[in-house]
């Protein structure tokens, strides 16, 4: 008698090849659904984290112009991990490069030139944070869209010259367009984020 039920404990063990086919084929359907959801909240998280980031960076950069009462400007920077790092003046431009994803400079601006040169202070310092082309750009665009600047200054009391939109793009792979974030700052200096490429 426990020898009949050690067999039918052994029987009830096996899968058959039918379950195991059944049960790859519930789980691939179920992973073509889930995973181009999953991807696009991972690429919807990274771009806010940037839009976060600079944001965050510019508000910082007119709180120390306003504390400080010295002008205070934010650049572009290919170096800002270098001994002594400076602004990158090239011209960002979507699909070429990253923009302002290879990193950023705030500092007091000694002489209003936008450029990271002695006796500046070097207030802090953002790291490349988008390594390729091919994983978004954060491009720098005036609000009639044509090129912005690759430097913005925060005056004494923390008003900008002209306005300036930041247009955060996403990575070639990803087809949605409102994916794309923005960070925009007016002329009074103040900065806000939402949709591309203006904010609304």
């Amino acid at each position: 008698m426990q020898s009949n039920n050690k067999q039918w404990l052994h029987k009830q063990k096996a899968v058959t090849l039918v379950e195991l086919l059944i049960v790859i084929a519930i789980v691939g359907i179920i992973s073509s659904i889930a995973l181009p959801s999953y991807r696009s909240l991972v690429i919807t998280n990274r771009i806010n984290s940037f839009a976060t980031n600079l944001h965050g960076s510019l508000l910082l950069a007119r709180s120390e112009a306003i504390k400080r009462s010295r002008s205070v400007a934010i650049c572009k920077s290919s170096n800002a991990d270098h001994t002594v790092p400076s602004c990158d003046v090239t011209a960002s431009i979507a699909g070429t490069n990253t923009g302002w994803g290879s990193g950023w400079l705030i500092f007091v601006d000694s002489n209003n030139d936008g450029l990271f040169l002695a006796p500046d202070v070097l207030l802090r310092v953002q790291s490349n944070f988008i390594s390729s082309v091919n994983d978004g750009s954060i491009v720098p665009t005036n609000p009639d869209g044509s090129a912005g600047n690759e430097f913005i200054a925060f005056n004494a009391t923390g008003q900008t010259v002209a306005a300036i939109n930041f247009v955060i793009n996403r990575p070639t792979s990803d087809t949605v367009a409102s994916h794309n974030k923005a960070v925009c700052v007016l002329v009074g200096g103040r900065a806000r984020s939402g949709l591309a490429p203006n904010c609304p």
